[in-house]
């Protein structure tokens, strides 16, 4: 009898595609049933009476920080939307709601940074917690704008719960508020933050509560079996994975994959930005039909990869046309739910992977393809390690500050499941989410009708509609030249008569282009800017090389100034950041050659903010920069810290910068936004900030910071003296 084992992985999968539907659902269920045996149940963290603080995740710290560096921003509000249409109970709705709160902790979950664990998920008795059902009266057309307002309010970390919902009861134009006749059309909307659910557990949500709202309406209980396990004892057991000696070997892996990776450098500035807030963070719809999708879908069977892979690698092409660069490092979102007693839990297991893709542009698609498939397929099995630690990894050979991926491409398969109420028929509205913390981010998911939909995210501060619009018709005519085939060279999918081509090609005549922190900006405008501010007479705008293989922006300027940094800090309100300059010198006039025209080289070259060289060490000047570098020296856990050093290539991230920074608001009771430290992440450009914020609440820091070094040189019996006095 011949050998029936696969002799390769190859044979493998074409003997598992062989096999019937009903044996392949076999195949996988004996395969996790499997698993299952082999692998201890997951710990379970005690829990008392009220109450109680756990372990936050990893990823759970990465949203925290950016919450404190942009507590205005929405960038990490998840949204959905149901349209109901028929005889809805609301008192069935309500009494759903609540027992979903009963159900899952992080429906009642909040944060706090505690001095001896760092971030912990602070959660609350069901019965102190409810999330309140608002219901209206809205007319049709207000809704698209009401859904949007609901989407666009940030949330409040330490103010659970964490999720908001609204219901609507849509009438045309000629209806009255209130008026009953024919079938109730509906609106609910829910939305929740990233920190405590992810895209897959919003369709638990929708699927368990539509299985409680029909218990309810039908006065019997509910059939759903209480979770196994909350999200915090699984934040617990991933905290205990990452201590394991396999973590040493995915942090090996990326420390390999992305030395010396640069995110993509995409042209900013080219146009006018529209100003405030709301204006930020724009999206632009994404379709791709049905028949297109199975075109694509045929394509990745024959490559053995999955659509995701397809969409990826065309959108690489369009980067690569776009910012000239065949190394791309782009980001992509996994499922996160590595054990199967977590498949039906609510909370935020998602996962921020990189990816880092070689587009050669003599290539084919084919060769593209294949070059994907195995960059995500490694990817995937290293995505254990944390996101801060991922990026970590790949600065310890140079000692380079980690890198901050600003695109991301995502396929979203939410789970939401047949959508089915008593009396009452459903379908789910397709939401944009509100803000970003990318550059850009193409969020597709698959359609019903076959086709892949979606949204191209993109900052509002760095790009103009036009230049997005552009993007996603370059995309769409990659995917479109694909039908006849992936074995046609890349030059000819997407060249320069597409449109992305010629609208770059176009913006960047004639404009003085520089690659600042992985971004094009226009030095020209830099310099507008900057004349635009109050006080300013005159400005020059400079560039030197830095060591990342970008470049510095140094400004001069001549007028009535009162400082640089102040100067700096009014530039990041109005331009985004790669554009903000890296030092703002005020002059009392620019110097001039003979000829009386400006003399570059006689203007003052200020010291690098942040140096490589680790034999260059300034030790801290005066008793407030000192007790500064006593805190970084118990935060980061290093040896006297100097003035200039960069705390975040000292090892520094989000969550340490987050406690480093509430222990100097603490200690010198000030106000100091997170995000002006990460701006100038130095001990010395921290004592300036910490002197300038206590002035503005009548306040001296130094005198300050000398009364706590004289506290601290007491002995117990002269504290216990003044004190008695």
């Amino acid at each position: 009898m011949a050998d029936e084992t696969a002799s390769h992985p190859d044979d493998l999968h074409r003997r598992i595609d062989a096999l019937s539907p009903d044996r392949r659902r076999l195949l996988s269920r004996r395969l996790a049933e499997l698993g299952k045996a082999g692998r201890q149940p997951l710990p379970l963290l005690p829990r008392e009476a009220g109450i109680n603080r756990l372990p936050a995740a990893t990823n759970q710290e990465r949203l925290y920080f950016h919450q404190q560096v942009r507590p205005e921003s929405s960038a990490y509000v998840v949204p959905v939307a149901l349209r109901l249409t028929g005889d809805l109970s609301e008192d069935a709705l309500r009494e759903a709601l609540a027992a979903l709160v009963r159900r899952h902790e992080p429906l009642r979950t909040g944060f706090e940074v505690t001095g001896a664990d760092g971030l912990v998920q602070v959660v609350r008795d069901p019965d102190e917690v409810s999330v309140p059902l608002t219901v209206e009266d809205v007319p049709e057309d207000e809704v698209p704008g009401r859904l949007a307002e609901l989407a666009a309010t940030p949330f409040d970390l330490e103010r659970p719960p964490l999720i908001r919902t609204a219901l609507w009861r849509t009438r045309d134009d000629g209806e009255a508020a209130g008026s009953r006749e024919g079938a109730a059309s509906w609106v609910m909307a829910l939305t929740a933050h990233h920190a405590v659910l992810d895209g897959w557990s919003l369709g638990i949500l929708v699927q368990e509560l539509i299985a409680l709202y029909a218990a309810a309406s039908e006065g019997r209980p509910p059939v759903l079996a209480p979770p196994a396990v909350q999200f915090a004892d699984f934040a617990a057991w991933e905290r205990r994975q990452a201590e394991l000696p396999e973590a040493a070997r995915h942090a090996a892996y990326w420390r390999e994959s992305l030395t010396g990776a640069r995110v993509p450098v995409l042209p900013v500035g080219a146009l006018p930005r529209p100003d405030g807030r709301a204006a930020r963070d724009r999206a632009v719809p994404v379709a791709v039909s049905p028949d297109l999708t199975s075109v694509l879908t045929r394509l990745g069977q024959s490559a053995e990869a999955t659509p995701f892979m397809v969409l990826l690698s065309a959108f690489a092409v369009v980067l690569e046309r776009w910012s000239g660069r065949s190394d791309l490092l782009l980001c992509t979102a996994t499922a996160g739910r590595p054990r199967p007693e977590v498949e039906r839990v609510v909370g935020f297991f998602a996962r921020t992977v990189p990816l880092r893709l070689t587009v050669d542009p003599a290539g084919t698609f084919d060769g593209l393809l294949a070059h994907t498939r195995g960059r995500c397929v490694d990817a995937y099995a290293h995505q254990e390690l944390p996101l801060h630690r991922i990026l970590g990894a790949a600065g310890e050979e140079t000692g380079e500050r980690p890198l901050r991926p600003t695109v991301m491409v995502a396929l979203r398969d939410v789970p939401m499941g047949s959508i089915r109420l008593p009396a009452v028929s459903a379908e789910v509205i397709e939401l944009p989410s509100p803000d970003t913390e990318f550059d850009l981010s193409l969020d597709l998911h698959p359609t019903s009708e076959g086709g892949v939909s979606g949204w191209l995210h993109y900052s509002g501060e760095l790009f103009a509609r036009e230049t997005a619009e552009h993007v996603v018709a370059a995309f769409l005519e990659v995917l479109g030249a694909l039908t006849g085939g992936g074995d046609a060279p890349l030059t000819e999918l997407a060249g320069p008569a597409g449109p992305l081509a010629a609208y770059a090609a176009a913006h960047a005549t004639d404009r003085h282009l520089l690659e600042v922190r992985g971004a094009l900006v226009d030095v020209d405008e830099v310099t507008a800017a900057l004349r635009d501010q109050p006080g300013v007479e005159d400005a020059v705008v400079l560039a030197r090389s830095d060591d990342d293989g970008g470049h510095e922006l140094l400004a001069y300027v001549t007028g009535a100034i009162t400082g640089g940094e102040a100067l700096r800090r009014l530039l990041a309100d109005r331009l985004p950041g790669p554009m903000v300059p890296d030092h703002v010198t005020a002059l009392d006039a620019f110097p001039r050659t003979a000829g009386g025209r400006l003399d570059r080289g006689a203007l003052p070259v200020p010291a690098r903010r942040r140096s490589h060289d680790v034999a260059v060490h300034t030790p801290p000047s005066g008793e407030l920069e000192r007790i500064l570098a006593d805190i970084w020296q118990q935060t980061l856990d290093v040896e006297s810290p100097g003035r200039d050093d960069d705390f975040f290539r000292l090892g520094g991230h989000s969550l340490l910068a987050t406690l480093m920074v509430s222990q100097v608001r603490e200690l010198f009771r000030v106000e100091l936004p997170l995000h002006f430290f990460i701006e100038a992440p130095t001990i010395a450009s921290l004592a300036d900030l910490v002197r300038e914020r206590a002035r503005l609440g009548g306040a001296d820091a130094d005198r300050i910071a000398e009364i706590i070094r004289k506290v601290q040189r007491m002995r117990a019996d002269e504290v216990a003296a003044e004190l008695r006095t």
